[in-house]
């Protein structure tokens, strides 16, 4: 049973993986995430896409104490104190160019940095 020896660590991403058609998990999964968290000495934490600031009620819910990999790796948080520990940026000209193609040719994109997140208005994550 997962429970009775726990991982060294456990991450897990979060959209596909423990949230399915909204931003957040289910009852059962955020009650099974709560009691493996108290069994591991709060050993379970998130590595996703998402924009890190963008998980605060998530990481309160499930009680997550770890820093957060966020950005598709491209950040490292620690939400609690709200301090980037790791950021990997593009220049600023590179990332207007590369979202100016994209919008020149329909495709829907968001940039991301360790607080902000850019996206043409009406974007369904920017909305929420």
């Amino acid at each position: 049973m997962i429970f009775d020896t726990p991982y060294e660590y456990c991450l897990s991403d979060c959209d596909g993986t423990i949230v399915d058609n909204g931003f957040y998990p289910s009852e059962a999964t955020k009650k099974s995430i709560r009691k493996y968290q108290k069994v591991s000495g709060y050993r379970f934490g998130l590595i996703t896409g998402r924009l890190a600031m963008a998980n605060l009620k998530l990481v309160d819910d499930l009680n997550v104490q770890l820093p957060i990999v966020a950005c598709n790796g491209a950040v490292v948080m620690d939400l609690k104190l709200q301090k980037v520990l790791f950021a990997q940026t593009i220049p600023n000209d590179l990332v207007f160019q590369i979202f100016d193609d994209c919008l020149a040719i329909g495709v829907e994109i968001m940039l991301y940095s360790p607080t902000q997140m850019l996206a043409k208005i009406g974007a369904m994550r920017i909305e929420y």
